[in-house]
């Protein structure tokens, strides 16, 4: 018992000065923001897609239906605009391509960095590969809610706005 003590204020007496010493030591303690790391925070229509949940939070795996918003369900039929990073998953197969459109760029082709609800699964005419920058792309948001391992939002009919 007198070892576990004199560990704690071995710890102790070392630890206390060094953060007297360096007052700013104790901001690296101290939760991250998105912002501090370059993480723009949703916008617009994004913004209220974002709120999807499916029992995790945010987002991020497979497990459940998706759960939609009031704010969300008030959109579905609706022509939106949202701009993001297209990255094709059809492989230019038939008239209308598919596309995955993220709020985000693209780190990895199986993670959801931001939350399933910064992805759109988008059918283009006419469109051809990835884009580095951002663009709008307007359509028909239609819900997905039946299939947890299928994209939750989809844009119909849509095209570079």
């Amino acid at each position: 018992m007198n070892n576990d003590r004199r560990r704690f204020l071995t710890a102790a007496a070392v630890a206390l000065p060094a953060m007297a010493v360096a007052p700013n030591l104790a901001h690296a303690w101290n939760a991250v923001s998105g912002s501090d790391v370059g993480l723009v925070p949703p916008s617009g229509t994004w913004a209220v897609l974002n709120h999807v949940t499916d029992g995790t939070d945010p987002s991020t795996t497979v497990i459940a239906p998706p759960n939609f918003t009031s704010d969300i369900r008030q959109l579905a039929g609706k022509t939106v605009t949202l701009t993001g990073y297209l990255q094709p998953v059809s492989g230019g197969f038939g008239k209308k391509q598919e596309y995955l459109l993220s709020r985000d760029t693209f780190h990895c082709p199986y993670c959801y960095q931001a939350g399933r609800g910064s992805l759109v699964l988008a059918s283009l005419e006419g469109h051809a590969g990835a884009t580095t920058k951002k663009v709008a792309v307007k359509g028909t948001l239609v819900l997905q809610e039946k299939d947890p391992s299928d994209f939750y939002f989809q844009l119909k009919d849509a095209k570079i706005a």
